[in-house]
C-alpha cells in the first residue's frame, strides 16, 4: 500500500500554508493542485487544510496523536521536493506514539459498556 493511502493512519491533520502568487510558493501550489484530489480520495477523514495569503511563506504542518506537530519550511522547493517532505511527515507518523497504543485500551472490548450503572445510581449521578 502506498504511503499516500496510509496518511490518515499516521497523521491527524495535514496543513499547508503558502502564497497564492509568490514565486517561493510555486512548488507547494503545484503539489496541492496536482495531489489534493488523490490524497482526499485515499484519506477521506483526514483534515487536509489549505491556508493561503499574500506573501505567506510556504510551510507544511503535520499534527499527530496527542497534539504533537512537525513543521517543514517549503520555501523555493519544487513539487517533487514537497512530495518528499510530505512523505517524510508520513514516515515520522509511523514512529510516533498512537492513541491506541496503551494496553488497557486494547483489552476493553468495544461493544461492552464500561460504566457500572448500579454504582452510578447509588452515588446519585
Amino acid at each position: 500500500m502506498s504511503w499516500r493511502a496510509r496518511l490518515s493512519t499516521n497523521l491527524r491533520e495535514l496543513r499547508f500554508l503558502f502564497s497564492e502568487s509568490a514565486k517561493h510558493s510555486e512548488g507547494t501550489r503545484r503539489f496541492v493542485e496536482n495531489n489534493y484530489s488523490e490524497l482526499k480520495a485515499l484519506n477521506p477523514k483526514l483534515p487536509f487544510l489549505i491556508r493561503t495569503g499574500t506573501e505567506t511563506r510556504p510551510i507544511v504542518v503535520a499534527r499527530y496523536d496527542y497534539g504533537a506537530e512537525k513543521l517543514f519550511n517549503l520555501d523555493d522547493l519544487s513539487e517533487q521536493e514537497v512530495t518528499e517532505k510530505v512523505r517524510e511527515l508520513a514516515f515520522i507518523g509511523t514512529q510516533t506514539l498512537k492513541a491506541t497504543a496503551f494496553p488497557w485500551q486494547e483489552s476493553v472490548p468495544q461493544d461492552v459498556d464500561v460504566v457500572d450503572y448500579k454504582d452510578v445510581s447509588q452515588r446519585g449521578w
